[in-house]
C-alpha cells in the first residue's frame, strides 16, 4: 500500500498538478483578502457566503485540471496498462484518489486558515473543513472517472454545469 501511494506521489511529484493547485490556493488567499477587507458596507455573514461559494468554484475548477492533467499523465504513460494489468485496480484507483484529494485539502484548509488569519476574522473552520472535504471527494472521484471513461468534452461539460450550480445555488 505504501509503495503504490509513493509512486502515486513521485507522478505527482514536479508536475501541473501540484503547481495549479497552489495557484488556486494562492487565488483563495487574495479572493479572501478582498472580499473581508472591501469598503463597502456588506454584513460578515453575506461575506463569509461570498467567500465559500468562491472557495467551492476554485476547487471545482482546480479539480476539473488536476483530473484532467492525472489521466493524461496515466494516458501518455502507458495507454492505463497501469490499471488495467494490477490485480485489485479498484485499490490503485483509490491511492491515485486519496493522494489528489490529501493535496487538494491540505492546500485549499490551509489557504482558508492564512486568508481568514489574515483578515482577522473568526470562523467555525470545523464547518469549512468538512464542506470543503466532501467537495473535493465527491468531484474529484466524479471527474477522474469521467475524464479516464469519456475523455475531455463530457468531463469539461460536467464542470461547467458544477460551477453553474455552485452560482445558482449560493445566489452571488
Amino acid at each position: 500500500m505504501v509503495k503504490l501511494i509513493r509512486s502515486e506521489e513521485i507522478k505527482l511529484k514536479n508536475k501541473a498538478e501540484l503547481y495549479t493547485s497552489i495557484f488556486f490556493a494562492i487565488i483563495s488567499v487574495v479572493v479572501i483578502y478582498l472580499i473581508f477587507n472591501s469598503k463597502t458596507k456588506i454584513d460578515i455573514t453575506s461575506r463569509m457566503d461570498v467567500q465559500m461559494s468562491f472557495a467551492l468554484i476554485l476547487i471545482s475548477i482546480n479539480t476539473l485540471f488536476i483530473a484532467r492533467q492525472a489521466c493524461m499523465m496515466e494516458k501518455k504513460a502507458n495507454m492505463y496498462q497501469n490499471i488495467l494489468t494490477f490485480q485489485k485496480p479498484y485499490k490503485l484507483w483509490i491511492y491515485k484518489l486519496i493522494l489528489l484529494v490529501f493535496v487538494q485539502f491540505v492546500l485549499f484548509v490551509l489557504a482558508e486558515i492564512i486568508g481568514l488569519f489574515i483578515v482577522k476574522q473568526a470562523l467555525s473552520l470545523n464547518k469549512v473543513m468538512i464542506g470543503i472535504l466532501i467537495h473535493i471527494i465527491i468531484t474529484t472521484n466524479i471527474h477522474m472517472y469521467l475524464q479516464s471513461r469519456y475523455g475531455d468534452y463530457p468531463n469539461i461539460i460536467v464542470g461547467v454545469f458544477e460551477i453553474i450550480l455552485i452560482i445558482f445555488s449560493t445566489n452571488i
